[in-house]
């Protein structure tokens, strides 16, 4: 997570140089929208073990739900911007990112198989609200 806060910024005006990309702006957004959100759930893992369990249940297929609803949105909304500016380059960046990030959860999930396995697909899918900014 704070290796997709520090690498975004850096990464987007050196992809986009000829847009002019404000990296705090960028890495602000990080935050808002991908680690306080994380630091809350671990704090809620954390001191309320049960609670968490039971959230996990009703928000997993809400969260699966709302990215595919947000990709699909995003698309439709912003063809005409993402077909101007879309190259194969960037895509292969955006994918080569999402593939990254699942190996590097994977890796890290343990020595269980399904632990690797879900924080390889949560750290996957976690990062593609990183490619999409």
């Amino acid at each position: 997570m704070l290796l997709t806060i520090a690498y975004t910024p850096i990464v987007l005006p050196l992809l986009f140089p000829e847009i002019n990309i404000d990296t705090w702006q960028i890495a602000k957004s990080l935050i808002l929208l991908m680690f306080i959100p994380l630091i809350i759930g671990l704090i809620i893992h954390a001191k309320l073990k049960h609670a968490a369990k039971y959230f996990l249940k009703i928000t997993n297929p809400i969260s699966y739900l709302c990215l595919f609803a947000i990709v699909l949105l995003m698309l439709i909304i912003n063809f005409n911007k993402i077909s101007a500016i879309f190259c194969l380059k960037n895509f292969f960046i955006g994918i080569l990112f999402i593939i990254v990030s699942f190996f590097i959860g994977y890796y890290l999930g343990g020595s269980d198989k399904d632990s690797k396995i879900l924080l390889g697909l949560g750290t996957g899918q976690r990062n593609v609200s990183a490619v999409l900014v």
